[in-house]
This record gives C-alpha cells, sequence and structure tokens, in this order.
C-alpha cells in the first residue's frame, strides 16, 4: 500500500511475488494508479501458468498500452489459451480488433489514457500462429477470431474456416460469419 500510495517503481518486484495476493496487488496499482513505468513489467506476465482473472485483465491491458509486436503475440497466446475463461479470451481478441484505433478510455477503470493509433503492418504473422487456439474455442471466441482474421487480413484460415461452414454441429451465427468472411478472403 505503501509503494502504491507513493506511486513508486519499486513496486515492480511484487509482481514476482510467489503470493498471488500481492502480485495481484501490485497489478492493480501498477495499470489502476496508473504507473507507466511498471506496465512493461505486467506486461510480461502473460506467459505464466495460473492467473486469476483480475490480473490477466490487466495483463491483457498492459500488453494493449505497450503497443509492441511481442504485445500483440502476448495478446493472441491469450486469446488461444484454453485455460482462461471465455470472457478473458475475449478481452484478448477485442484489444487484439482495437489495436490500430484504440479508445480514448482505459480498458479496466475506464479512466481517461488516451493512445496513439498504431500500424497493423506485419501484425498478422504474429497472430497467425495462434488462430488454430483461438478456432478451437468456444462459438462466440471463433466469431471473434473469424473478425480478427478478416481485420488482419489472415488468408490461411479459408480452408478452416470452410471447415466450421460444413459442419452442421456449428451455432448458425457461426457459420454465417464464417461465410461471410470466407467469401470476401476469396475475393480479394
Amino acid at each position: 500500500l505503501a509503494l502504491r500510495r507513493l506511486a513508486s517503481p519499486a513496486i515492480v518486484q511484487f509482481l514476482n511475488d510467489a503470493e498471488p495476493h500481492l502480485v495481484l496487488e501490485a497489478a492493480r496499482a501498477i495499470n489502476d494508479v496508473p504507473m507507466e513505468a511498471g506496465q512493461q513489467a505486467l506486461a510480461l506476465l502473460a506467459d505464466r501458468p495460473d492467473l486469476s482473472d483480475p490480473l490477466v485483465r490487466r495483463v491483457i491491458n498492459a500488453n494493449f498500452r505497450v503497443g509492441t509486436r511481442e504485445s500483440v503475440g502476448a495478446l493472441a497466446m491469450l486469446a488461444a489459451n484454453g485455460e482462461l475463461s471465455e470472457t478473458l479470451r475475449l478481452e484478448a481478441i477485442d484489444a487484439l480488433q482495437d489495436w490500430d484505433k484504440p479508445e480514448p478510455t482505459d480498458r479496466v477503470t475506464g479512466c481517461w489514457r488516451p493512445l496513439p493509433p498504431r500500424s497493423l503492418d506485419g501484425l498478422a504473422e504474429v497472430i497467425r500462429p495462434h488462430l488454430g487456439g483461438i478456432f478451437s474455442g468456444s462459438d462466440a471466441i471463433r466469431q471473434a477470431g473469424v473478425k480478427l482474421s478478416a481485420k488482419y487480413g489472415i488468408k490461411e484460415v479459408v480452408p478452416a474456416l470452410m471447415a466450421l461452414v460444413a459442419d452442421a454441429n456449428q451455432a448458425e451465427p457461426t457459420r454465417v460469419a464464417d461465410i461471410e468472411v470466407a467469401r470476401a478472403k476469396r475475393g480479394s
């Protein structure tokens, strides 16, 4: 609490603590105060197993705010992670959808923290390896994955989309969205 009130960068050391509650409180301080100096360290927690939902939400936000190519990879990895809840996976996909035109409010706190527009150039190759995990998710995750693939111009998903369209066990909205994206990809 003292480091949080002082907005001290020393709080970053607690992101690697063995006590999950301390890690979460450090993440809350870095994200919610906010402490820009700790964003990179918070973003690096993306590949750590067994993170709580509130912590993952802040890790997603940190990666979104850091805005590097590695951050895109971390977000795609979180979106593909079948151990995370559907809500968190969709949040990671949504962050990738908003990458080039970030909303001016913080994704977690709702506070005004605008980011500049960013380029999508070359990011498709970072996302591509994670699409298998995304497409193995729920209908909602697959639908979001279809839109993400369309936004980033990833054409290699067309065979997978066609297989989903042919699968009568898939929900109708998913199949319709898959048809629309597959049609658009074939035409481009």
